[in-house]
């Protein structure tokens, strides 16, 4: 009788056990998606980010040949408010550009490790399900 107690009770343990495992998969993998999302955002953000700093070069580029077309000296041009703003604004999206890309190697680090987290908790499933098969055959 006590044996079939305690064979009982660890029956129910290691079915917790498998729902616990079960429930963690679920939340990691919520996690992942979420992720996810996050990451084609950033994406998004990036892709805009690299033509509007290509935009502000180009424009910069141009401001500087025109005042120099025009016989403005070098000195000039570097104080020139247009090429100053074109400047600021390339150097505010390379900036902007460096954080974004971080944050972006992060959330892939994030989402790597969390798979391989899923990947340790299935195989701690399926230990438990023979475990829990090897139990019920006593």
């Amino acid at each position: 009788m006590a044996n079939s107690i305690a064979r009982y009770f660890k029956i129910r343990v290691k079915r917790e056990d498998i729902q616990r495992y079960k429930n963690v998969i679920g939340q990691s993998i919520a996690l992942i998606e979420n992720k996810k999302n996050s990451l084609k955002g950033l994406t998004d953000d990036i892709d805009k980010l690299e033509k509007m700093k290509a935009g502000a070069i180009t424009k910069s580029k141009n401001t500087a040949a025109e005042l120099r077309d025009s016989g403005a000296s070098a000195e000039e041009i570097k104080q020139h408010p247009d090429y100053v703003r074109h400047i600021t604004s390339y150097n505010d999206y390379h900036t902007t550009l460096e954080e974004k890309n971080a944050r972006v190697a992060k959330l892939e680090q994030d989402i790597e490790r969390a798979q391989e987290d899923i990947e340790t908790h299935k195989l701690q499933i399926t230990t438990l399900h023979r475990e829990l098969d090897k139990l019920k055959t006593q």
